[in-house]
């Protein structure tokens, strides 16, 4: 189950085709997503928004974004190993 509750500003949110992801964040917090990721399963579709999300409270990879991607999506290891499939369907 994903927790909907992430308290975060955002200046807009753009759907276009991204060439080799799903979703991006700016420095200039703007969201981007790729216009293909309503088609994906829910549970995936809300881990890459989780991502995103999560990218504008800590703008990196590290533990502490980790730890965090956790808290809204416990089981974002297994959302992204599924995620994997998808990304050889498309050729990301």
């Amino acid at each position: 189950m994903i927790n909907q509750n992430i308290s975060v500003s955002y200046n807009k949110v753009t759907v276009k085709y991204l060439k080799s992801k799903w979703g991006s964040c700016s420095n200039k917090k703007n969201l981007n997503f790729h216009y293909m990721l309503s088609s994906l399963p829910v549970n995936i579709m809300n881990y890459i928004i989780v991502h995103e999300l999560v990218h504008l409270i800590e703008f990196n990879h590290s533990e502490r974004f980790w730890d965090l991607v956790k808290l809204y999506d416990p089981n974002y290891k297994e959302h992204t190993g599924l995620l994997k499939i998808y990304n050889d369907i498309l050729c990301f």
